[in-house]
C-alpha cells in the first residue's frame, strides 16, 4: 500500500498499466480503470481484493485487472470469505476505531495486517 508512482508518469493511454489511486476507482465493488501509468511501483494482480486505506477508509472491491497500487489503496490476496468479511468490518465501523488524520482519515498497513476476524472451523 501507499507506493504510488510519480504524477509525471500518469497517462490517459489504455496501453499503459492501470493505476488505482483510491475509492474513485471502485464502483459497485469492482475496480474501474480511470488513469494509467508508465511507472510500475507495487502491483496488484487480477483477482486481488482492494481496500481503501484513506478517505474513506475501508471500502472494498475486487479487480479483474493487473494494476499499479496507488497511495490510497491496499491489495490483499483473498477469497470470497475474506472479501465478505472485509465488507462486514467496514459496515460495522471496525476501521473507524483505528482511523486517524487531520485532513483525511487513514489507516496504516499494520492496522490492515492485524485486523482480526473469526473463521469457521467447519466448512459452511
Amino acid at each position: 500500500m501507499r507506493q504510488s508512482p510519480s504524477g509525471e508518469n500518469y497517462t490517459n493511454n489504455p496501453t499503459d498499466i492501470i493505476l488505482v489511486q483510491g475509492n474513485a476507482n471502485m464502483q459497485n465493488g469492482c475496480v474501474v480503470p480511470r488513469v494509467w501509468t508508465t511507472e510500475i511501483t507495487k502491483i496488484a494482480e487480477r483477482g486481488d481484493l482492494i481496500v481503501s486505506v484513506r478517505a474513506p477508509v475501508g471500502e472494498v472491491g475486487k479487480t479483474d485487472y493487473k494494476f499499479v497500487i496507488g497511495r490510497r489503496v491496499a491489495s490483499i490476496k483473498g477469497n470470497e470469505f475474506i472479501y465478505q468479511t472485509l465488507i462486514r468490518l467496514n459496515k460495522n465501523g471496525y476501521w473507524k476505531q483505528f482511523s486517524s488524520g487531520s485532513t483525511f482519515d487513514s489507516i496504516n498497513s499494520d492496522v490492515l495486517k492485524e485486523a482480526m476476524f473469526f473463521v469457521p472451523k467447519e466448512k459452511e
